[in-house]
């Protein structure tokens, strides 16, 4: 499943915010939040993590990803 794709990621940082984005549903603002980063930077993260787990996250996902859209699924 998901969770076993994302753990993949040796990045500590990459990995929980994946984890906080695809599994506990965080959205980017959550997660610029409890990161304490800038606005852009959990996108760039994001964006670095999906790279190495493109296949395994939904296509719409990964656009709003792109285009620096805050969706939730479900």
């Amino acid at each position: 499943g998901r969770i076993n794709v994302i753990d993949q990621i040796t990045d500590t940082t990459t990995h929980n915010m994946i984890f906080d984005r695809y599994i506990n549903r965080l959205s980017h603002n959550q997660i610029q939040q409890k990161y304490s980063y800038s606005k852009r930077q959990p996108y760039r993260i994001l964006h670095a993590g999906l790279s190495k787990i493109r296949d395994f996250i939904p296509d719409d996902e990964v656009l709003a990803v792109i285009k620096g859209q805050d969706i939730q699924r479900g």
